[in-house]
Order: C-alpha cells, then structure tokens, then sequence
C-alpha cells in the first residue's frame, strides 16, 4: 500500500490509513519526520513521534508551538520501556 499526497493530502489521515492497514498499535509505533505537522499528526494518534533535522529554525518552531509539551505523553512511554528493558 502506498499512501502519499495523492492519495490523501492530510498527514494525520495518511498515518492514520497506514496504521490501518498495518494493523499496528499506535503506541508502539514510531513515526519519524521532518516537520511539525508530522510530529503533530503522530502525538494526535498517540505514535511515538522522531523529529529529524538538522535545522536550528526547526526547533524553535517546535518550542512555539508548544510541541514539546504535547510530547509528555510519548516520552513516559519510552522512558518506561527503557526501564522495563534494562
């Protein structure tokens, strides 16, 4: 299954197929992107959100947003399955 901007033009919906289709659990899942939107659409679905960049502006557009605070919930999770693996 290809799922892209043709196909559905909103991140949310396109991840939203994909996990469909997979039959995964959110979870448990990790999404990696590149823009706030990404990162959005996967915390909305309660993903496992990576940022990648190498742009400093990026960051600061995370912190407006108040991205990071919206990335409290991912995070307790993979502190407690670092915990429970170690």
């Amino acid at each position: 299954m290809i799922v892209d901007r043709e196909t559905e033009i909103l991140r949310f919906e396109q991840l939203r197929k994909i996990i469909k289709y997979l039959n995964v659990v959110p979870e448990e899942t990790l999404m990696f992107g590149d823009t706030i939107i990404d990162t959005v659409s996967a915390i909305e679905l309660n993903m496992i959100p990576v940022g990648i960049s190498g742009n400093p502006y990026r960051f600061q557009q995370y912190t407006e947003y108040r991205v990071l605070r919206m990335l409290k919930k991912p995070l307790k999770y993979v502190i407690l399955q670092w915990r429970c693996n170690t």
